[in-house]
């Protein structure tokens, strides 16, 4: 949830954003960068992990478009009955109607904001 106007942004600002599930603050990770470096690499983004109460903070150190993640982990397991195949190379990993076995739920949110 952002708790600042993504669309008020400008380098040199900070975003501000806080992490919720069913309204409640819960504690995750969180990562962000500009266009120009990736999101998945720790020495170009933005990486952390979120307050006690899921808030977090981004430095805006750069114009252009920008993706901030923010996610939760859950220890829950059970099973998925696969929707698809994931085959890679000479791998199987599942195929369609597979009961494919988790031990965990990860769950995921994006935002994409452009700051001029």
């Amino acid at each position: 949830m952002p708790l600042v106007n993504p669309f008020t942004l400008r380098v040199g600002d900070t975003f501000k954003a806080a992490l919720l599930s069913n309204g409640a603050p819960i504690n995750g990770s969180y990562a962000a960068a500009p266009e120009t470096k990736s999101i998945h690499n720790a020495t170009q983004a933005q990486i952390g992990d979120t307050a006690e109460d899921g808030t977090f903070s981004i430095n805006i150190t750069e114009s252009g478009m920008w993706q901030v993640k923010a996610e939760y982990v859950i220890d829950e397991s059970g099973t998925w009955i696969a929707t698809h195949d994931r085959v890679r190379g000479n791998t199987t990993y599942y195929l369609t109607g597979d009961e494919v076995p988790y031990d965990l739920v990860r769950y995921r949110t994006t935002l994409t904001f452009y700051v001029p």
